[in-house]
């Protein structure tokens, strides 16, 4: 009943670690490949100028790089969606462009440097960021069977859908000064004092935070991580949670030290969700 929603995650998730494999390692190798010119001229010619012969592979390699990550880890936040395709579109035409001017020069000039190779695999690169980009774990709905979640049975209100940034959570709109000083709350803490607050009057979660979303990424780590080992055994689901969020455990913990030393009552938002530590005097 699940076989062809399963056998697309699963050429997804090939699609998408091929992708951050390739471009990854494009990245790197611009970046070394940047400074190495950069030793070049120093050793021989003892000046950086001009910029444009090591400045520009570096910048390139270095947002290449950056890019191939924003797809690997924010794909699944609705806020950044739009600019991630946005960026990996302007990527698509700039390696197409790149990638025709190598093989012009290398038809032209009869010699082919490792800079034009480079820069021809760079094209099918960007074609599997675009692939990935606008497809996944974004575009799955409640019913989606993508990394497991053929058996994620919706939550009262789990349909809501976000058509626009109009209707995004505030706290999704919300700056890092207003995170900061809870001012995102001011138009609820307005509306609570003019009348009884209602189911409805309370904002939405961030998709990222919500029960579905959660779960597929969960299940995405479940089975990476059974992937790693190579084996029939599943692993466990504590130390899926533990690699999944270490980091806001160990954000907790730390806050959690700093409640023993008398601090009173403080909020701290970590990049998922809100924690509260501390104590009421």
């Amino acid at each position: 009943m699940h076989t062809l929603p399963r056998q697309q995650s699963l050429c997804f998730s090939t699609m998408l670690n091929s992708a951050v494999l390739l471009n990854g390692s494009l990245g790197l190798v611009y970046l070394g490949l940047g400074f190495w010119i950069m030793g070049e001229k120093l050793s021989e010619e003892n000046t950086i100028l001009p910029l444009n012969g090591w400045l520009v592979v570096i910048l390139q390699g270095f947002t290449w790089f950056v890019l191939v990550l924003a797809v690997r880890y924010k794909r699944h936040q609705l806020l950044h969606t739009a600019r991630l395709k946005l960026c990996t579109v302007l990527a698509f035409f700039i390696a197409s462009f790149v990638c025709v001017t190598s093989l012009w020069e290398a038809i032209v000039g009869g010699s082919v440097s490792v800079k034009m190779i480079f820069d021809v695999v760079s094209f099918p690169g960007a074609i599997l960021l675009i692939f990935c980009t606008f497809s996944g774990p974004e575009n799955a709905g409640p019913d989606s069977d993508l990394d497991g979640a053929g058996v994620y049975t919706p939550l009262p209100g789990d349909g809501h859908k976000i058509s626009s940034d109009a209707n995004l959570p505030p706290f999704e709109k919300a700056g890092l000064i207003s995170r900061l000083s809870f001012s995102w709350l001011n138009q609820l803490m307005k509306k609570g004092k003019e009348k009884t607050l209602e189911d409805k009057d309370i904002p939405h979660l961030r998709r990222e935070d919500r029960a579905e979303m959660c779960y597929l990424m969960f299940m995405e780590q479940l089975q990476n991580k059974q992937k790693k080992k190579q084996s029939s055994d599943r692993p466990t689901i504590l130390s899926t949670l533990l690699l999944w969020q270490w980091k806001q455990i160990l954000l907790s913990g730390i806050f959690s030290l700093r409640k023993k030393r008398g601090i009173p009552f403080f909020f701290f938002f970590t990049s998922s969700t809100p924690i509260a530590v501390g104590k009421v005097w």
